[in-house]
């Protein structure tokens, strides 16, 4: 037998016995015992005094430097004392016949400091205060530093939203935070001082402080939250010192005197509307880390004359400068690569405009009703582009064609909807310096019959010439890349279609309804690429693909639920976006070996599909709900070349039993959510992170192999494994989040390697089973019920790092004894931490891995259920006994409570045949 020592020493505790003496005094009667246990209670939201109640008294004097009150109960508020020093005594009064008063009680001296008169409240688990309310402050309110000895940090949430009194206000050095609302709507605030301790602006902080002209925001501040100076009509002046990151949407808009804006270079984001109508703003100085201008930024910004857009930024959202109406020359960074639908509409001096060449798409109605449109005769050209034809409705006579006698010199490209719905063109002869033809670039063109695009285009978008039931003659070029989808829907006189061999993605029914799309038997074809079904209901049995096939469209084989297999050729190259999409029969796929993506949902539903085998090493990403919903889907053995797989991916496979994940970098949410028949997963060493739901209703998975490199695994990403029985969490992965292993009920023992410092609220909340956890040194945090009701859970271990165990944190561990470094309550502790009432021993040292000894208090030891061991791994628990060199367990004592001495505990080291009883 193996013995390591635990020892418990515990106080004497001294019995103190009074005698009561019945005494009258003359007709007075009895004399009342003197209140005990007067204190100040100054954690309460009001400030109080508090005594411990005598029996048969009426009512009681308080005395305070003097001066006397009476009252009828054992407390008293003295939140209105004036600021200063006291000595408080408390007297209980009899009823003058059968008691009489009892003697002073012992002196209590107490200071209130002076303070602003603010109303404030305790948080933090009450150790700081919070501004809660403008109280009894003046209008020009000042924020103390401290209150009743703490630090006030913040500001509340509507501490001041709607006041009619404040006008200034200064914060105090304390102050980190304002919350959100605290000061919403608070009219004749004109200005505010914040302290250099500010970091944190919520949502709609300031939102409508009229009155507010001029603010100032300290050099902590980095992030300016949504709508947190929206309406502020008067503000004239802003400016951040600090390296602010992040503007929020509506943050400052309608400040209708605005003029200026400085932006700092450190800005990356600002959300939609930050300054929607600032109809006095000027100039602004937009950052140089900005790479997107987000929708209605500068919308109805009316008096915006000059704009530099720095050199990095690739998108301009939708609305980005709509109603600018004095804004005349704009110069978009050659970085940009879209223009959003009206994003300079009614603009209406806007008259020059210059871009570079890798603009790829510029949306509809983006210069409407500005100067260039109203100046333009025929096409309204924006740099290099045509954006709108200003008639779209030619004479039905007029025979006109677009070609290089008529096009812009350098033409590079044709926006959305830029032809959309016009009769009268005929042909469209494109010069070779066109790259990009928009969405519904020539919708509807009704009159068109012949295109030729020339040999620079790379994308020819959705609908683009959808709908030209005229159109008979096509001539792509030799550029082509992309096809969108629909992009010749409903061309009902198209037969003829060659694809150049440069085409990669051909969308959704690209070519439906044309003449092409008719004439072919079932599988219908365009140059090389299947891109559709005429009749999937006809599709049965084995299907083959031509030799030269070199492409499958998106959707291509949509809903074709009756055939079983299919050969894909070698030459395949490209399967596009939900190519396979509900091939409820399809039973087993061979992915070619020049295959380099699997795109989303290009198997979704494939509910017969078994096998998928991969012929290449190319492969390098599985998309969004690839495999989604394939229930009769057993293996999947992704080659190394995959480094990503997307959400969704494997999601409801509910026979999938054995799956390699290649190099995959994460395991992203959802991917395995609802594979119940997933017994174990060895996850490579190259996975960073699991995402939310990974393996969510995994109900027969039993061994996960988490290696050392994982950083994150996100909220319920084990919930219901119900087969899970052990775990081991790397020390890299830092914090477990929420309700990870939730309903967990077969866990039996958790393992926390070194480097995890903080268990989230719930995180093994329902783990029934649960018997063992080992925490390591340097654990700080345990969060809301992450022990929640794992109520096999005999005894654990909290080590002195220990700096926060939060409200119910075991609740409903009804077995459990808890062993504490800590020699009593630590301060930064929810007071309802065991509000199961557990035995719990204070002061246990702990080394190893163990509880090596306890001296000192112990809370609860005649709880139900008695007192459990420690736990040490490797070992049984024994006993205890006296003596540090005893080799056998004293059985007079069962619990170190049952000994005024110290005391030790006896391990015996588990054989080899114990734990391998223990794993079966």
């Amino acid at each position: 037998m193996k013995k390591l020592c635990l020892f418990l020493k515990i106080g004497t505790l001294a019995a103190v016995c009074c005698a009561a003496v019945a005494l009258f005094a003359g007709c007075g009667g009895e004399e009342l015992s003197k209140p005990s246990g007067v204190y100040v209670d100054d954690i309460s939201q009001y400030l109080t005094l508090n005594w411990n109640a005598v029996k048969n008294a009426s009512k009681y004097t308080v005395e305070m430097n003097g001066e006397t009150q009476e009252v009828r109960r054992n407390t008293f508020t003295i939140d209105d004392i004036a600021p200063g020093s006291y000595t408080i005594r408390i007297r209980a009064e009899g009823d003058g016949v059968r008691y009489g008063a009892s003697d002073w009680s012992e002196a209590v001296s107490y200071t209130k400091e002076a303070d602003s008169g603010l109303r404030y409240k305790l948080i933090n688990n009450n150790t700081a205060y919070e501004v809660s309310g403008l109280g009894k402050s003046d209008v020009n309110a000042v924020v103390d530093d401290t209150y009743r000895g703490k630090p006030v940090v913040r500001i509340g949430e509507s501490a001041f939203s709607g006041s009619t009194r404040l006008k200034s206000i200064v914060l105090g050095k304390n102050v980190t935070t304002i919350a959100k609302r605290a000061f919403a709507n608070c009219g004749v605030l004109e200005s505010i001082t914040f302290s250099d301790s500010v970091t944190s602006i919520a949502e709609y902080a300031f939102q409508r402080c009229i009155s507010l002209t001029s603010v100032t925001l300290p050099k902590g501040v980095t992030v300016i939250s949504n709508y947190a100076f929206s309406s502020c009509r008067g503000l004239e002046e802003f400016k951040a010192e600090g390296d602010v990151t992040s503007i929020g949407v509506y943050a400052f808009s309608n400040c209708d005197k605005l003029k200026a804006f400085d932006m700092p270079d450190t800005v990356k984001t600002v959300g939609e509307y930050a300054f929607f109508t600032c109809k006095a703003m000027t100039n602004v100085h937009v950052s140089s880390s900005l790479r997107e201008i987000a929708p209605h930024l500068f919308d109805t910004c009316e008096s915006l004359t000059e704009l530099t857009l720095p050199e990095g930024i690739t998108k301009l959202g939708d609305y980005a400068f709509a109603r600018c109406k004095t804004l005349e020359t704009v110069k978009i960074p050659s970085s940009v690569t879209a223009i959003g639908t009206s994003a300079f509409s009614a603009a209406t001096a806007l008259k020059d405009v210059t871009m570079g060449d890798k603009v790829a798409s510029i949306g509809r109605y983006a210069f409407e009703e500005t100067k260039l449109w109203n100046d333009a005769e025929l096409f309204v050209v924006a740099g290099n582009w045509i954006v709108d034809c200003k008639y779209r409705l030619f004479d039905e006579e007029l025979t006109f064609t677009l070609n290089e006698d008529n096009l812009p010199e350098g033409l590079q490209g044709i926006a959305d909807y830029a032809f959309a719905g016009t009769k009268g063109i005929y042909g469209v002869f494109l010069p070779d310096t066109v790259r990009h033809i928009g969405n519904f670039a020539f919708y509807y063109s009704q009159s068109l019959m012949n295109v030729e695009l020339g040999n620079s285009v790379e994308r020819i978008g959705e609908y683009a010439f959808a709908a030209c039931e005229l159109l008979s003659s096509l001539d792509m070029g030799e550029s082509v890349k992309v096809i969108e989808n629909h992009a010749f829907t409903h061309c009902t006189a198209l037969a003829n279609i060659n694809l150049p061999d440069s085409v990669e993605k051909v969308g959704t029914y690209a070519f439906y309804a044309t003449e092409k799309w008719r004439s072919s038997d079932v599988l219908v074809y365009v140059g090389k690429w299947l891109v559709g079904v005429r009749f999937p209901m006809y599709v049965a049995g084995s299907v083959e693909l031509r030799e030269d096939t070199i492409g499958i469209a998106d959707y291509g084989f949509f809903n074709c639920g009756g055939f079983t297999s299919i050969r894909l050729n070698d030459n395949l190259q490209y399967i596009g976006r939900a190519a396979f999409y509900g091939c409820m029969s399809l039973e087993s796929i061979s992915v070619p070996a020049a295959i380099k993506t699997i795109e989303d949902y290009t198997f979704y539903y494939c509910a017969s599909l078994q096998s998928v085998e991969f012929q290449g090493n190319e492969v390098q990403s599985i998309g969004k709900s690839a495999f989604y919903g394939n229930f009769s889907l057993q293996e999947v053995h992704l080659p190394e070349s995959v480094t990503f797989v997307s959400p969704y991916a494997f999601y409801m496979c509910a026979s999938l039993t054995d799956i390699s994940l290649g190099s995959a970098t994460s395991i992203e949410k959802c991917t395995f959510y609802g594979c119940e028949a997933l017994e174990t997963i060895d996850l490579p060493e190259t996975v960073k992170s699991i995402g939310e739901h990974a393996f969510h209703g995994c109900t027969a998975l039993s061994d996960v192999g988490l290696k050392e490199g994982i950083e994150s695994i996100g909220t319920l990403a084990f919930y219901g494994c119900t087969s899970l029985e052990s775990i081991t969490l790397p020390g890299s992965l830092g914090r477990v989040e929420r309700y990870v292993f939730y309903g967990c009920s077969e866990l039996k023992t958790v393992t926390l390697s070194s480097g995890i410092d903080t268990l989230a609220d719930h995180a093994f909340a329902g783990c029934i089973k649960l018997e063992s956890v080992t925490l390591p040194a340097g654990l700080h945090t345990i969060g809301e019920y992450a022990f929640k009701n794992c109520s096999a859970l005999q005894s654990i271990t909290l080590g002195p790092d220990i700096l926060y165990v939060d409200s119910h944190a075991f609740y409903g561990c009804n077995a459990l004894t808890v062993y504490c470094a800590a020699e009593s309550l630590p301060k930064g502790w929810s007071e309802l931490w065991n509000t199961s009432y557990r035995p719990v021993f204070w002061n246990c040292e702990v080394k190893d891995g163990a509880v090596h000894s306890v001296y000192g208090a112990a809370d609860n030891v005649d709880a139900v259920g008695g007192v459990n061991a420690p736990v040490k791994e490797g070992y049984t628990f024994v006993g205890w006994t006296q003596s540090s060199s005893a080799e056998q367990a004293d059985p007079e004592i069962k619990t170190p409570a049952d000994s005024e001495t110290t005391v030790y505990a006896v391990w015996e080291e588990k054989k080899a045949e114990d734990n391998e009883e223990n794993n079966q």
